[in-house]
């Protein structure tokens, strides 16, 4: 009787680096994404409603074509608060806000001027960014 053999021929189809890289690049696109129609950054894509409540989500250094992404986002009460830092380049686009509520946005305000909603995006273009979204006054879906 002969050794097994161990000999590795073929190992089929295996995890590859690219399927690594895919699924970290997913997952960070839940936080920011750089969308290519009109030139935007799109923040908060992803992120479910629940994720809002407590500490809520925080974002530190992000790296993006356009320099280093940070920002916060929570609930507090009956607002929703974001807070983009000013480290990183405009893009032509802009910086965009999906609204994650299961209700319409209520009057909503960026650097204390009030701003409108379009699509479920708020489009953001000053750094640095505080924005304020009151609760909706009825139970409509998304803007």
């Amino acid at each position: 009787m002969g050794r097994a053999s161990r000999e590795v021929r073929f190992i089929g189809d295996m995890p590859h680096a690219w399927v690594a890289s895919d699924f970290i690049r997913v997952a960070l696109d839940l936080f920011a994404y750089e969308r290519s129609e009109d030139d935007a950054l799109v923040l908060a894509g992803g992120v479910p409603w629940g994720w809002l409540d407590g500490n809520g989500v925080a974002l530190s250094g992000l790296y993006t074509t356009h320099g280093r992404l940070s920002y916060t986002l929570r609930r507090r009460e009956d607002r929703v608060l974001m807070h983009v830092d000013a480290g990183l380049r405009m893009p032509k686009g802009g910086i965009v806000l999906t609204w994650p509520g299961p209700a319409a946005p209520g009057t909503t305000r960026v650097n204390g001027k009030i701003t409108a909603w379009r699509d479920g995006e708020l489009r953001i273009l000053q750094l640095p960014a505080d924005v304020v979204v009151e609760r909706a006054a009825s139970n409509t879906r998304k803007p």
